[in-house]
């Protein structure tokens, strides 16, 4: 009953998050959204069911190129699911993952021991994973704000570029401002890590 329950306020969820997304955002743009999701992952699979299924048929040379790519990917020891990541997502989901990896790299290599970097490189997934349970929980709270704010016309998050001072800085250096805080969040996702140690054997 628990399996069940869980599967149904999933589905519920999961089902409702999409919808206010599309509601607010949008996947495609359009007049009421010109600054839509760009939801890569979705549009890559619609884009493959169009074809399979679609009256134009599906583009099955470049079905066999991508695949000679992922024998010959693996065939380098390189990951085909990875390499495929890369090729699909945009650049601004890409860049957190390379600078992810890269982190990660330095953990796996920040001690001779092999249990403490191991121990390390696990904070560090977990404290990876937190940050992307955070960012979906403030991205879905911050498009639950704004269609209240579309409804009720109400302003409940405030515009800071508009404060005298310091509104004009964080509008002209707003992507600045943005890199300097992801280079600070990899910067302590590094050196909280590195302050793990191995559990101790059991007695």
């Amino acid at each position: 009953m628990a399996n069940i329950l869980g599967s149904v306020v999933a589905s519920a969820a999961t089902t409702a998050v999409i919808m206010l997304m599309a509601q607010v955002y949008g996947f495609t743009p359009d007049a009421a959204h010109p600054a839509a999701l760009p939801a890569p992952q979705p549009n890559a699979m619609a884009a493959v069911l169009r074809g399979v299924m679609g009256s134009e048929g599906a583009p099955w040379f470049l079905y066999a190129v991508g695949a000679v790519f992922a024998v010959a990917l693996e065939l380098c020891s390189v990951s085909g699911l990875a390499f495929a990541l890369g090729m699909y997502l945009p650049m601004d989901l890409n860049s957190p993952l390379v600078v992810g990896a890269a982190v990660a790299w330095l953990l796996r290599r920040s001690s001779p021991d092999g249990a403490v970097s191991t121990a390390r490189h696990d904070q560090g997934t977990l404290i990876a994973s937190g940050f992307i349970a955070g960012g979906a929980l403030v991205g879905v709270l911050a498009a639950l704000l704004k269609f209240v704010e579309d409804r009720t016309g109400a302003t409940l998050v405030p515009d800071l570029t508009g404060l005298p001072g310091i509104g004009p800085w964080l509008a002209g250096w707003s992507n600045w401002n943005g890199l300097a805080a992801f280079a600070l969040l990899s910067l302590g996702v590094y050196l909280l890590s590195r302050r793990a140690a191995p559990a101790p054997p059991a007695v």
